[in-house]
């Protein structure tokens, strides 16, 4: 754009200038060249308004990037930094490649040697680089005028966190508008009362978001790989006796929500068999099919009771908590059938190694056949 001469002035790095506006080097040995009058026409504009020539070999920057860090704890800085010396005077034995140099590697992704400095505060650190600290401090661009802060609602503090992180990134690259973060148990009420502006929900909430709250959706997350999908599945204990849809009629089931993708596909599923009328009434259609029936995430004033009422165990707004605790309701809960992601049956056995029961214990209703040895899923 510079050189074709169809602008004035160009906001380039520094290795880019050296590289485009530098003189040609001569043709033979011996004999010199003359510059290019390209060269001699641009320069170096400074923040003072003065100008210096594009050879300049300590040039006037406006604003410089530190280069990645090794940052650690005041009460650890030394011994990582001797760590580091030690990893960094490593070396290949008999091209054999020792921990130490496997750890040098991993350091060095870049391919940049590794530059020893004193332990340094951060803040100090970031002094020296010229204009970072200066141009982080800036007040955002104003545009047309519109100063708005988008509201992200978060169920609990772990997710609050990350929610601020998120939101102090965006402001170190100039994403606007910005936004705030607040918490709250029920984020659906809070966007359609218009106290928060944006949240997000599982899949389990998407139907009470659409129907209920009247809310869309902007965005939404996707796995291309199918090992990584939710698969909701009616998982029994193989011991059970329960092999098809028709065996769980009177039987007792644990839902992780009322009105949520396990519920509605295992009455698409019942509709699929010509088990219920076509024009069934979820929670009235639910009750019939099963003798009893308890949710998860059920709150004070719902029709169906929480499943564990007695041992002070509380449900969480993340979902993979709460499938787990689905998990365990057939486990020790006296419960017949789940209807969880079928994929959260090993986390939640490792995190609960004392039931002494492995995943050859579990298996999932098929919808279309008696069995399978490798387990059915209502939908993904």
């Amino acid at each position: 754009c510079l050189t074709d001469g169809n602008g004035d002035v160009a906001w380039l790095r520094l290795d880019d200038v050296r590289t485009s506006f530098k003189p040609r080097q001569p043709e033979k040995i011996g004999v010199e060249t003359q510059p290019s009058s390209l060269y001699h026409n641009v320069s170096f504009l400074c923040p003072d308004g003065t100008k210096q020539p594009i050879d300049s070999v300590d040039p006037c920057v406006w604003i410089s990037h530190p280069w990645p860090l090794i940052v650690s704890r005041k009460s650890t800085s030394n011994s990582v930094s001797k760590l580091i010396n030690f990893v960094s005077d490593s070396h290949e034995i008999y091209d054999l490649k020792t921990w130490e140099y496997l750890l040098r590697v991993l350091f060095n992704m870049s391919f940049q040697p590794i530059k020893m400095i004193s332990p340094t505060p951060i803040l100090d650190y970031l002094k020296q680089i010229p204009g970072f600290l200066f141009s982080s401090s800036l007040p955002k661009c104003k545009g047309s005028g519109d100063d708005r802060t988008i509201s992200i609602c978060v169920p609990n503090k772990a997710t609050l966190d990350k929610c601020q992180l998120l939101s102090n990134v965006a402001l170190v690259y100039s994403i606007e508008p910005g936004f705030s973060c607040i918490v709250s148990q029920d984020c659906l009420h809070n966007v359609s009362k218009g106290e928060a502006d944006v949240t997000i929900i599982s899949t389990e909430k998407l139907r009470k978001a659409y129907e209920k709250k009247n809310l869309k959706t902007v965005l939404y997350q996707s796995h291309y790989d199918y090992g990584s999908l939710r698969q909701v599945a009616a998982v029994v204990r193989k011991n059970s006796k329960i092999h098809n849809l028709q065996d769980l009629k009177g039987k007792t089931a644990c839902f992780t929500d009322e009105d949520g993708v396990g519920w509605n596909s295992f009455l698409m599923a019942l509709k699929r068999k010509s088990l219920i009328e076509d024009d069934c009434h979820g929670a009235s259609t639910i009750k019939k099919f099963f003798s009893n029936v308890c949710i998860i995430d059920s709150k004070p004033g719902d029709v169906f009771p929480t499943c564990f009422p007695d041992d002070g165990v509380k449900p969480s707004g993340v979902l993979e908590i709460n499938e787990a605790l689905g998990l365990r309701c057939i486990t020790e809960g006296g419960g017949d059938v789940a209807f969880i992601n079928y994929n959260a049956l090993g986390r939640y056995l490792q995190d609960n190694p004392d039931l002494n029961t492995t995943l050859d214990d579990y298996t999932s209703i098929c919808v279309y056949e008696d069995s399978s040895s490798y387990g059915c899923h209502l939908s993904w």
